[in-house]
Parts: C-alpha cells; structure tokens; sequence
C-alpha cells in the first residue's frame, strides 16, 4: 500500500461524520494518485486534517467548500 493510498482508506473512516470534507480530500487525493507526485506537505495537510476530524470538528457545508476553493484559487 503506498502513502496515498493509505490516506485515502483513512478518509474513508470519516465518510459518513464528514461526507463534504472526505469529498474534497478524496478527489484532491485521487487526482494526485493520477496525474501528479504526492508531495510532505500533502501528506502533513492530511494529517492534519485527520487529526481535526478526530478531535471532533465539524464537517465544512459544501457551499463553504466551494467558497474556500475559489478564495484559494484566487490567490
């Protein structure tokens, strides 16, 4: 199992608690399995927000996913 993948199935522990945030990170993972090297700070970004998952955060709505993606995109 590469890192990648190992991420993936993590984010699959939160699909039902954080369908939105699991959503994004899953697509994002899955173009990067694709089309491009995974970089650390990838890997550190999914920790992270692992982490906050587990720390009982809350799921983003879609609308703010959204917002926040183009905000970034903007930038």
């Amino acid at each position: 199992m590469t890192e990648i993948d190992y991420y993936i199935a993590q984010f699959n522990l939160y699909r039902l608690t954080h369908p939105n945030l699991v959503d994004c990170w899953l697509s994002y993972l899955g173009l990067k399995k694709r089309h491009y090297d995974a970089t650390a700070a990838d890997f550190t970004q999914c920790q992270y927000v692992l982490q906050q998952m587990s720390d009982g955060h809350e799921d983003f709505e879609r609308d703010n996913l959204i917002r926040l993606t183009l905000y970034a995109m903007s930038i």
